[in-house]
């Protein structure tokens, strides 16, 4: 079996397609992706041995907020849309930041609030 794509969403400019990436191989790793609509440009923006899930876009594009165990338990970060500039947001007991995500993910203002876009 190959890789698993999940939590796929489109940029909010419509250019690039954001996605979750499980290759059958490790089953404890996650990469973050993004790529072109059309499926060309798949580009691997997390590069670490971690569990990540669960991205996001910014309302304006510029940055993925996501979750992670690269710390041994459940993070929110958030990283520039190339995967660069990665910070944690929350660092709390796993599930704390599952449903901590989800709320960032509902609440666009309170994400601009936290990276400082306006």
């Amino acid at each position: 079996m190959g890789a698993v794509n999940t939590y796929a969403s489109w940029s909010p400019d419509g250019s690039k397609i954001l996605l979750r990436r499980k290759t059958a191989n490790d089953s404890r790793v996650s990469q973050i992706y993004v790529m072109n609509p059309d499926g060309s440009g798949l580009t691997k923006i997390s590069n670490d041995s971690s569990y990540n899930r669960y991205p996001s876009w910014s309302p304006s594009g510029q940055q993925i907020v996501f979750t992670s165990d690269r710390a041994g338990h459940s993070q929110i970060l958030v990283m520039n849309s190339n995967g660069t500039d990665v910070r944690v947001l929350v660092d709390g007991p796993q599930g704390h930041c599952r449903r901590r995500v989800f709320r960032l993910m509902a609440k666009p203002c309170f994400m601009r609030g936290i990276s400082g876009e306006m």
